[in-house]
This record gives C-alpha cells, structure tokens and sequence, in this order.
C-alpha cells in the first residue's frame, strides 16, 4: 500500500493513508533484471506487525507486468485502527503506464480504479467518475523512483490525480532488506505527505507515514 500515502482529506478522515504501500518493490531496471521476482514487505505500528504487502514481477520484451496484494489490519486495545485489503495489476510498455486496474476494501468501503492508454491520453476511471491524464503521468507505484521528480500522480486508490512535491532530506542506515542498508531519504509533501527510502541503486527500502496519528511503518524484507 500503494502506497502509505495521505491524502488532505482521508488525513481528516483518518482512512485511506495506506496507499502508498498499494506499490512497492523493485526499480524498473531490477524488475527487467529479474522477471519473475516477488518482492514482500512488512508493515508494522506501534511495535507490532499488522500486514504484509507483496509484489511479484514479469517481464516479456518490453512490457512488464506488476501484480500487487497488500493485506493490513491492525487492532489495538481490542479497537480496529484500520482494516484494509488491496489489489492491483499494473501494466508497462517502455517507461509509460499501459493501463491499470485495482481494488481497494478499506474499513467496509470499496473501490475500484480502471486506466487505459487511448491515443495521446490515459483515461481513468475512479471514484471521481472519468478523467484524462497525459501519457506520462506515473501512478503511485513507488518501485519506480521517476516518480520522486513529478508534481502530480495517479492515485491508484481512488482514481483520481495528486499534486505533490518530493525533496531529499538526507542519507541514512535503516533496517530493513534483511539488514541494515544506506538509503536517501526524501519527503513527499502536498495532497500526498510520507517519507521513502530507496537505496543508492534506486530500491525502495522502505516508508512511513502517519495514520490516525500513529506511526506505520513499512520496510522490504530480505
């Protein structure tokens, strides 16, 4: 979950911050070095483990295929913080988004988004009814670290475009990779606000972000 992300309005609503791990995984370089790949991560809060997301990878000739399954329900003191369930396949040609479909169950409530590549557009359908974006519009896919350098993304969650800003804010060592691992760090601010992790080669490590104001965490296992 896509990844997580939180947008200005599920951060008022307290639901919905889990989209940033809908997308995690392997740099396109990597997924083209190892077609077939599955790539897991663990997501935890307050101490404990409270999901899984895994992302598994295929690869013929130009078009890469990515499939996404994140599974997330934390209780605490006997109260369901969130319960949420996400599915996605994303489709690659090259460097641009082919099409795309996911849903989302989160807290009873669900989604489903829809994208396709027609002529010099991609035509969404989400929870906003139908829009366009340009061709190379990148969805919160957050294996793929071109995304740091846009302004606006497609939300894979609900369909619909955010505008976001992303900056580096340093190097660190973290846990995670089954180890400990020198990452950069960057911010991501606007209608979307987490931090990311990614290795020097461009792996994404890890992420946090803020959810009912708890802290959820996720980082990519060994």
């Amino acid at each position: 979950m896509s990844s997580y992300l939180i947008t200005r309005r599920q951060a008022v609503l307290g639901t919905g911050a889990l989209l940033g791990l809908s997308a995690l995984g392997l740099t396109a370089k990597d997924a083209s070095a190892a077609s077939g790949a599955t790539v897991e991560f663990d997501i935890s809060a307050r101490g404990q483990k409270v999901g899984t997301h895994t992302m598994q990878f295929k690869l013929s000739g130009s078009q890469l295929a990515v499939n996404s399954k994140v599974d997330v329900t934390a209780d605490f003191a006997g109260v369901t913080l969130f319960d949420y369930k996400f599915i996605a396949q994303e489709l690659w040609r090259g460097d641009r988004l082919a099409s795309l479909r996911s849903r989302t169950r989160m807290n009873g409530k669900t989604f489903d988004v829809s994208a396709v590549r027609q002529a010099q557009k991609i035509i969404i359908d989400g929870s906003r009814g139908r829009i366009a974006a340009p061709l190379d519009i990148k969805p919160t896919s957050y294996w793929n670290p071109a995304l740091l350098q846009e302004r606006r993304l497609l939300d894979m969650q609900r369909g619909f475009l955010l505008d976001v800003q992303s900056a580096k804010t340093g190097t660190e060592t973290i846990k995670a990779m089954g180890g400990r691992v020198r990452a950069n760090r960057y911010s991501m601010k606007g209608d979307a606000n987490m931090e990311l992790w990614y290795t020097p080669r461009g792996d994404w490590a890890a992420g946090a972000m803020k959810l009912k104001g708890v802290l959820v965490q996720f980082a990519r296992k060994g």
